[in-house]
């Protein structure tokens, strides 16, 4: 169970270091992107868009992972604004790539352009920050059920190895105790097996000296008979 603790609150730490990484990633791809726009709006050559091709899939996957990852409400909040922004941010994107250099245009409205996206990615590094904030305070909380359990673990570890060596122990104490108790107990049968025998081996002398008399007495009563029908037949 402590092991099990221990992973959990590993997995949460490591949790809170993939969203904050996202986070990052996300940021750098919109910077990605908002450098290619700013090399192709200087130069007008497409080449420099290839870094803003794939960013919005990118940055779209990342934030479907934060997700996954993010616990309290208000980080889900701050992840939907997050996400409005930069859907809004690409689709200016696309407006200032598409009408940016159109010699109809005018100065005033491509600066507004600019401020808009400055704004915009302003509100995004704003969420961002708060997303990052958020997963700080719970990595503190994590970090410190991640030392707890850290401790915990490697306790209750010895302590079972200590119970455990202890049990054996006894177990020990108490199977040499039964062992020198049936040792006793045999040495014990053994002496009065020995003691049998030496009375059985006695019955036995005793057993062949009443045959021996037994013999001795029938003769000895049979001799008158055999007398008394000596002088019948005489």
């Amino acid at each position: 169970q402590q092991i099990r603790s221990l992973l959990f609150a590993q997995d949460q730490l490591n949790e809170t270091n993939v969203v904050k990484l996202d986070l990052e990633q996300t940021l750098s791809a919109l910077k990605d992107a908002e450098s290619a726009q700013r090399g192709f709006l200087l130069t007008k050559d497409s080449v420099f868009l290839q870094p803003y091709h794939g960013a919005y899939d990118r940055s779209k996957y990342l934030i479907s992972e934060i997700r996954d990852l993010i616990n309290t409400n208000q980080q889900h909040k701050d992840l939907v604004a997050l996400q409005a922004f930069i859907e809004l941010r690409f689709k200016t994107f696309n407006h200032v790539i598409d009408h940016y250099n159109n010699p109809q245009l005018k100065t005033e409205t491509k600066k507004m352009y600019l401020l808009m996206s400055k704004s915009v990615m302003d509100s995004i590094g704003f969420y961002v920050r708060n997303i990052q904030v958020s997963e700080d305070n719970l990595v503190l909380a994590k970090e410190k059920a991640r030392k707890k359990y850290s401790f915990l673990t490697p306790f209750f570890a010895i302590l079972l190895m200590m119970t455990a060596i202890a049990i054996l122990v006894f177990s020990y104490g108490k199977i040499i105790e039964q062992l020198n108790r049936l040792k006793k107990v045999f040495s014990e049968l053994k002496k009065l097996n020995n003691e049998l025998k030496q009375k059985n081996h006695k019955l036995e002398l005793y057993n062949k000296e009443l045959d021996s008399f037994t013999y001795i007495a029938s003769h000895d009563l049979k001799e008158p008979l055999r007398k008394i029908k000596t002088f019948i037949d005489r």
